[in-house]
């Protein structure tokens, strides 16, 4: 039986730093395995409500962080520079020794599909 691995979403929406990163230090402490961030520029329902950007949210948390394995559920591979997105990742997983897990997809916006 393979291993189970558990992992949980840091707070990120109408939160400010001091949040994510308790909430980022507890989780950790408790023994989750990853944590993850959405990766929306804006609330898709709620476009007035504050979110901390993931990527800048990543960097901060593998900062504070030394064991959990961080990553974006999910970051629309489309909706930045191919070579810019792959030097974040690249920068955040050396501060993170590792830990990056960058989760990619299409990012389709569904109401034009």
């Amino acid at each position: 039986m393979a291993n189970l691995h558990f992992g949980v979403t840091i707070p990120q929406i109408k939160r400010t730093w001091e949040e994510a990163k308790s909430n980022s230090l507890e989780f950790e402490a408790m023994g989750y395995d990853s944590l993850w961030v959405c990766d929306h520029l804006y609330g898709p329902q709620s476009p007035q409500i504050p979110i901390l950007e993931a990527w800048s949210l990543i960097s901060a948390v593998a900062a504070v962080t030394s064991k959990v394995e961080i990553g974006t559920l999910v970051t629309p591979a489309g909706m930045r520079n191919a070579a810019h997105l792959g030097k974040v990742i690249a920068t955040i997983d050396n501060i993170a020794e590792g830990r990056i897990i960058p989760g990619l997809g299409a990012g389709l916006d569904a109401a034009r599909v």
